[in-house]
């Protein structure tokens, strides 16, 4: 007895769903596509307080650091790279939502951007995070030396030193993004 094949579960096991597409009502349309309400909460009131305080924390932190000479220390060269990291990643994941969502594009799609938008944020987001990962991984285990190795690092902590390390951060962070893509 040959068996005979189910469509709805041949639809399924190949990526489908039982749903058609076509078969929808407009409110499930826009309940998949486009945000959902706690989703609207989010981005309009979360986001812009992220923004402020996150660039006022951070500028702050910047402005603090250029104007007392004594706050230009190695580790706070690191922090100061972590903080401009931080600072491109609020900006470009804030314009990034709040782009989308007050052109009414949906989620999922970024239709509100042009290809070379879409690499420099992907661009600035990753590489951002990446080298955010190696500064921290760097400033720990400069830290890790300092306190369980002081006789050696205080030999080898230099700012030229700290600078390279820093400059490898970042070339690192790039070629991890252009690896990833």
């Amino acid at each position: 007895m040959e068996s005979q094949s189910n469509p709805s579960h041949d639809t399924l096991c190949k990526g489908g769903s039982f749903r058609d597409e076509s078969t929808l009502l407009e409110e499930d349309v826009i309940e998949k596509y486009f945000f959902s309400t706690g989703e609207r909460y989010i981005i309009i009131v979360f986001y812009p307080i992220l923004l402020v305080f996150g660039l006022f924390s951070n500028l702050a932190f910047l402005a603090v650091v250029a104007r007392i000479p004594s706050m230009r220390t190695l580790t706070n060269a690191y922090l100061v790279n972590l903080a401009i990291c931080d600072t491109v990643t609020i900006i470009t994941q804030t314009n990034d939502i709040l782009g989308s969502y007050i052109r009414h594009a949906p989620f999922d799609m970024r239709s509100h951007k042009t290809n070379f938008g879409c690499i420099m944020t992907a661009l600035s987001l990753y590489v951002t995070h990446f080298t955010s990962v190696c500064l921290l991984l760097t400033m720990t285990t400069e830290r890790y030396l300092g306190i369980c190795r002081p006789l050696q690092h205080r030999l080898v902590a230099t700012k030229e030193r700290t600078v390279k390390l820093i400059i490898l951060s970042w070339v690192l962070g790039v070629l991890y993004w252009a690896r990833c893509t």
